[in-house]
């Protein structure tokens, strides 16, 4: 595949994406569901849905013989995040405003490492593809969550 086919095919699925996340801002800005629906719903992607994807990917196509280094995902996200920590901090040296310099700080360490790239893998590639992407995916996750659901609650409030 040239190189014009495949920006054309990524450009397609980031307008996919745009366009879902568009009509989901459009949605709740007219307000056609509440925000109880809209809490639900969010509650459910996050809480259920993604977890129990998470688990049937991991136990249907994971094997640690077809993934012999699967221990440097979770280490490098650990890794990546840090360099996200120490490089937020580095860039607010002498910020005045504590506030503001937590929440930077934080928004580099916690990048967006799963639905983005969830939804880019499940519409750049071919299923069979996807799935073992998306292994990869939640192999990188664990150790990201590992920080942000532990650490992360932790600098977030204060």
């Amino acid at each position: 595949m040239d190189f014009t086919a495949q920006f054309l095919h990524t450009a397609q699925a980031m307008a996919e994406l745009f366009i879902m996340t568009l009509v989901g801002y459009i949605i709740v800005k007219k307000r056609l569901i509440d925000a109880n629906i809209n809490d639900m719903l969010c509650r459910f992607l996050i809480d259920v849905a993604l977890p129990l994807f998470i688990f049937a990917k991991i136990i249907q196509d994971f094997r640690f013989q077809a993934f012999p280094h699967w221990w440097l995902f979770p280490f490098l996200s650990i890794v990546i995040t840090i360099i996200g920590f120490a490089t937020g901090k580095l860039l607010t040296i002498g910020s005045a405003a504590r506030a503001r310099k937590a929440e930077f700080v934080s928004i580099i360490t916690f990048q967006n490492s799963g639905y983005l790239p969830l939804g880019l893998v499940a519409l750049l590639f071919p299923p069979s593809e996807a799935s073992v992407l998306f292994v990869y995916i939640f192999l990188f996750l664990i150790g990201f969550n590992a920080v942000m659901f532990s650490y992360g609650v932790n600098m977030l409030s204060g």
